[in-house]
């Protein structure tokens, strides 16, 4: 981490893993309270794109467990994979998945 002004974050996505220089900044709110800046384009403790998490999860869900899923997007991530990141990347679209599946079907109506 440099002192002045930036520090290096490593993100993974479906183009390998890149480490990138984020900038750090202080700022002052209306309020006159000085806060350190968050880049919203990439949020906190994110370490996968969200391509990365959608692939992983796709896997996932095709009916592997998650020791197999490093094993298949090994070439792909480079071994930057493992299973720990795919139990994480899982519990983030689990939410949108559980909703998928609590979803009501409209009811048919027969034309007699």
């Amino acid at each position: 981490m440099d002192r002045h002004g930036q520090r290096d974050r490593r993100i993974t996505g479906t183009f390998g893993t890149e480490t990138i220089s984020v900038p750090r900044a202080r700022v002052e709110n209306k309020d006159g309270k000085v806060r350190e800046w968050r880049s919203k384009a990439l949020p906190r403790y994110q370490r996968l794109t969200k391509r990365a998490e959608a692939l992983i999860a796709s896997v996932y869900l095709s009916g592997t467990n998650t020791r197999r899923v490093k094993r298949a997007l090994f070439a792909l991530f480079k071994g930057a994979v493992s299973k720990d990141v795919v139990c994480r990347a899982w519990r983030k679209v689990k939410v949108d998945w559980d909703a998928w599946c609590a979803r009501t079907w409209p009811t048919r109506t027969s034309c007699a």
